[in-house]
């Protein structure tokens, strides 16, 4: 009988111990990284110096206090990441399947340095019209300081080197 009561109470235990994580797993991430590529979905985010102008700290406008914590590149929240190579887009993530943004994106630039910004999201590299970031409204990017090597007003949807001479 009081194996069987064991037996109870622990599986009701690990049965409340996985509904935070379901419940967490529903929410969509704000900022995701894939690669070479950081999306704010539609976020405000502001970039900041880390450490030393090649390290950069990523916080949503909403929590300026706390930087966002990055899996991929390298670094951490307190020195800052090494984001010299990331293009950081306001938008998602187009380059598998069709995504829209409804509302504005923004990005604020304060320090640090990266690749590229690019105030959209990051379309195919194809020409395949299912797959593209919509952003049904305001793409802003604010530069107040820091590095960066190419900025977008918009979205990124084909390599440079396939943008025709005639534009």
């Amino acid at each position: 009988m009081k194996q069987r009561i064991l037996t109870i109470l622990l599986s009701l235990c690990m049965l409340l111990s996985l509904l935070p994580a379901a419940a967490g797993a529903m929410e969509t991430p704000k900022v995701t990284v894939d690669g070479n590529y950081l999306f704010a979905n539609g976020n405000a985010i502001t970039l900041m110096q880390g450490d030393d102008e090649t390290k950069t700290l990523v916080y949503l406008d909403s929590d300026l206090e706390n930087p966002i914590a990055l899996t991929g590149p390298t670094g951490d929240t307190t020195n800052g990441y090494d984001l010299t190579r990331v293009n950081i887009f306001g938008g998602s993530d187009g380059r598998r399947k069709a995504v829209t943004i409804n509302g504005n994106t923004s990005i604020t630039m304060e320090g640090g340095t990266v690749y590229r910004i690019a105030g959209g999201g990051r379309g195919p590299s194809d020409t395949d019209p299912s797959k593209i970031c919509t952003v049904n409204g305001t793409a802003s990017v604010t530069l107040k300081g820091g590095n960066v090597t190419y900025l977008y007003g918009a979205a990124m949807a084909i390599p440079l080197q396939q943008i025709p001479r005639s534009l």
